[in-house]
């Protein structure tokens, strides 16, 4: 797992750059593995399935998505334990922590499934407006549903042990064939039923085979949970206590990612939402890229930081370093091509209310994008509790703001809200970062120029006119931001760099 450098001596890390990379890079094709089944599959669902039955499939992929809430976050919690324990080498309680993770994430899923089975007439008959010729299949997918809940809940801890392990290899070996199934797998079924409960049914059997793949492979990376099995659980109270804090900071980003259309909405009137939030639902997928990066450290941090390890300030700066480089050109080139980017998916009268507000999503995500790594350092370090307060505090604080906004500046003044408060998320962090650790991470004059780099780039191409005067300024401010980040290149880097180049000239062998 941990290979240390022989080639370039001391100066490598403990976890290889490449290593790391290749883990981003695995997490992030399993991330977009869902896109690309559902532009494949959607079309063809859409012609097949009658309008209703569409519907309540549609309903069923997001509840199996919120059904991993329901973890408590035990999962992550189990993957900072045991990333913990290995840095330490101590890997001897390691199996009694998977042990009792999964007894509790199997009756977190077996309650939780007991309730949606009681509950499944009234949901179908009473919440939601079911047409009458579907209530009977309706409730029959409801229950089948709920037999997947306990799988879904035990996945997460299974797969929090391989991510503690840098299994990252494993892990998406299981994910990605089972997140483009989960569109596929209906269209799969299409030549023998249009009925919703085979559908169903078959989103159910991918989640059960995905959670006895990472059953299978979890026993195989860490052999003594089998003998765990059958023991008294232990540790539940420490899991549960990070697991809480971590379910509070979910909740309270999930109300932040909701909230914004409901009050926009009761300023507004409803149909100019989807001016916020289409831009918004675009540019926020960029963050599939930073959240692949951080999932790979999270665990790299929690490893390092049990023997407050030198290479730490080296990993945060490194991690930082390279979100900033994968997804600043993204969020300028979106920014800088906002108005078209819209003209040409949605229409120019679209595009005439929407770019704006698209241009601060850009902005917004790039920096909620770098303040995924300070937050994975910090639950890393045990410092859960203060991101999940962070974040609630945000919660009244962002509401209140994003109202007088909205009904002062418009969507234009709801999405600036929306960006600034990204902004004050991350000084926020970093402050914590170094309350924390008594010192900073980050260079402060370093960023106070980046910072104010950023502000002019997005700046420049925001004001600017012409499509070719805008397609200047980017050039030439993506080849300076080029330029900077060769600078900001050290010497561990550069070896690296320079053994994939020669590697890639004159083939593996080299």
């Amino acid at each position: 797992m941990t290979t240390p450098g022989a080639s370039i001596g001391d100066r490598l890390p403990r976890y290889r750059a490449g290593f790391l990379a290749r883990n981003a890079v695995l997490n992030l094709a399993g991330q977009l593995a869902p896109a690309g089944a559902a532009i494949v599959a959607l079309p063809l669902l859409a012609r097949s399935y009658q309008l209703d039955v569409l519907g309540l499939l549609t309903m069923a992929w997001a509840l199996l998505g919120y059904f991993t809430l329901l973890d408590l976050g035990l999962g992550r919690a189990l993957t900072q334990r045991v990333a913990s324990r290995l840095g330490a080498g101590d890997p001897e309680g390691v199996p009694l922590l998977v042990w009792t993770t999964s007894v509790l994430l199997g009756l977190v899923g077996l309650a939780g499934a007991t309730l949606l089975l009681a509950g499944a007439d009234w949901i179908v008959s009473s919440a939601l407006r079911v047409p009458a010729h579907l209530i009977v299949e309706a409730r029959l997918a409801t229950r089948v549903l709920a037999i997947g809940l306990p799988f879904v809940t035990v996945a997460s801890g299974l797969r929090g042990l391989l991510e503690a392990h840098q299994r990252f290899d494993l892990v998406n070996l299981v994910r990605l064939p089972a997140s483009a199934l989960m569109y596929l797998g209906p269209a799969v079924v299409l030549p023998f039923s249009h009925s919703l409960v085979p559908a169903v049914a078959v989103l159910v059997g991918v989640r059960v085979a995905a959670c006895l793949a990472y059953g299978w492979f979890a026993m195989r990376v860490e052999p003594g949970t089998i003998q765990s099995i059958g023991q008294i659980p232990g540790a539940w109270r420490e899991l549960m206590g990070t697991g809480a804090w971590l379910t509070m900071a979910n909740l309270a980003s999930t109300a932040l990612g909701v909230l914004d259309r409901v009050v926009i909405g009761a300023i507004v009137p409803v149909a100019a939402v989807a001016y916020y939030a289409t831009p918004q639902e675009v540019v926020t997928k960029a963050l599939v890229i930073p959240a692949a990066l951080s999932a790979v450290m999270f665990p790299v941090f929690s490893a390092e930081l049990e023997n407050d390890s030198p290479r730490l300030d080296d990993y945060f700066r490194r991690s930082v370093r390279y979100t900033f480089l994968l997804l600043f050109p993204v969020t300028l080139v979106v920014a800088g091509l906002a108005r078209e980017i819209l003209t040409v998916w949605l229409g120019p009268g679209f595009a005439a209310r929407g770019t704006t507000a698209m241009q601060w999503f850009s902005l917004g995500v790039f920096v909620n994008g770098l303040a995924l790594t300070p937050s994975a350092y910090l639950q890393a370090r045990g410092a859960a509790a203060a991101v999940a307060v962070l974040q609630v505090v945000e919660v009244p604080l962002f509401v209140a703001a994003l109202a007088a906004a909205t009904a002062r500046h418009g969507l234009e003044g709801a999405a600036a809200v929306w960006c600034l408060r990204a902004t004050a998320d991350l000084w926020c962090l970093l402050g914590l970062v170094r309350w924390k650790t008594f010192r900073p991470l980050l260079r402060p004059w370093r960023g106070l120029v980046v910072c104010l780099f950023v502000a002019l780039a997005f700046l420049a191409v925001g004001s600017t006119g012409s499509l070719a005067v805008r397609l200047l300024v980017l050039l030439a401010l993506l080849t300076l931001s080029g330029i900077i980040a060769l600078r900001m290149v050290d010497l561990v880097e550069r070896d690296v760099m320079t053994a994939a180049w020669n590697k890639f000239r004159h083939g593996p062998g080299a």
